[in-house]
């Protein structure tokens, strides 16, 4: 009779993974963190954490309006990736189409826990009237309502000119001030 002798599965732990997802991430190689987190489910959240913790929108070109209306339609879908959002970085040079899926991730990110929020519209925006009506009081509610500890909104005298309240920056500085030193 014989015997055969096969390897026995061995158990990487745990730790060893996260250490392999954070160099990854920390190497800025997201394609590997998509295909590791398709490939392993027990991977996925550690690697949607890191896919997720800074989101960068350009509103732009026909392109990335497409992106961001796919991460739009991800978010909504799975709503738990928005708690691993961490930075937010938006840039907006056209309002056509209008930008309902950037205002959108704006607004379900109120209350969440991101911490660092940049900001650049083109200066041409600031006499749009579609602009200072829905995107004003969606960026004035979004810092007002969330963990901000750094932010960087381009173009201020524009902005401030076309109707962003200036209490609204001092606010958002005050508010920003007292989140670093109560942290």
């Amino acid at each position: 009779m014989f015997t055969t002798c096969q390897p026995q599965p061995t158990q990487i732990p745990f730790d060893l993974y996260e250490v392999i997802v954070e160099e990854l991430f920390q190497s800025n190689n997201d394609d590997s963190l998509k295909f590791l987190s398709l490939a392993c489910h027990n991977l996925l959240g550690l690697c949607q954490r890191r896919i997720f913790r800074n989101i960068t929108i350009s509103w732009s070109t026909s392109k990335c309006i497409a992106q961001t209306s796919r991460l739009w339609f991800i978010l909504s879908s799975s709503p738990h990736l928005l708690s691993y959002i961490r930075g937010l970085h938006c840039s907006i040079s056209t309002l056509n189409p209008h930008p309902i899926a950037l205002i959108n991730i704006i607004q379900s990110l109120q209350h969440k826990n991101v911490e660092e929020f940049s900001f650049d519209a083109s200066s041409s925006l600031s006499q749009d009237n579609c602009f200072v009506n829905s995107f004003i009081p969606t960026l004035q509610n979004f810092v007002g309502n969330t963990k901000i500890r750094a932010a960087n909104i381009g173009n201020l005298a524009e902005l401030t000119r076309s109707g962003f309240d200036k209490r609204f920056f001092l606010l958002a500085d005050d508010y920003i001030a007292h989140r670093q030193w109560v942290s």
